[in-house]
């Protein structure tokens, strides 16, 4: 097992709360699975972009995992050096001061490897997609509370994000997403 991410990540409240309102599960989780995602998307694209190529030598590997590193091997691979395009970066008043990954994230030796031949960088890979999804979140909680209400989230982006996020989850009626599936059952 290879960990990475280990200097850790800090949030603010307010990441938590959007967060909380969203996705069952804590920002460490979201990024495991995250992760494990990336790597099943690496593992197809290489695979993909190499099976012309590939000769199976005298083990044929069982596994997708186990072929990918197999091309990667291979002389004729060209690391890809990949980054998160697109990337948001979430908007904060609040201080990030909430330690979400002190113990880093734990990845097997193949997926490692799969990343590290996919990924410029796979610490700060992982951390860009948590930024992403926060940013993202931030947006879509304040377009859900929003709805009927003239204010734009682009409006809110400089002048109190934040603080209209933190006035929705302290209404008395509000529910975060754990909350509302209980609801729903």
């Amino acid at each position: 097992m290879t960990t990475i991410c280990s200097s850790g990540y800090l949030l603010s409240s307010v990441d938590i709360l959007v967060f909380n309102d969203y996705c069952l599960g804590t920002p460490r989780e979201w990024l495991e699975t995250a992760i494990k995602g990336l790597v099943n998307k690496a593992t197809k694209t290489i695979i993909k972009d190499y099976q012309s190529q590939y000769v199976v030598g005298e083990i044929a590997p069982t596994t997708e995992e186990e072929l990918a590193l197999d091309i990667i091997d291979q002389d004729y691979f060209t690391n890809y050096n990949n980054t998160i395009y697109d990337l948001i970066e979430a908007t904060r008043q609040n201080e990030r001061d909430t330690e979400s990954l002190s113990d880093g994230i734990e990845l097997t030796d193949n997926g490692y490897a799969i990343l590290s031949a996919f990924y410029k960088d796979i610490e700060q890979t992982a951390y860009d997609l948590l930024e992403n999804k926060i940013a993202l979140r931030k947006n879509a909680f304040i377009k859900d509370h929003y709805t009927s209400l003239e204010i734009t989230v682009g409006s809110l982006l400089g002048s109190g994000l934040d603080s209209s996020i933190t006035s929705i989850t302290s209404e008395v009626d509000y529910k975060n997403r754990e909350e509302r599936d209980v609801e729903e059952i």
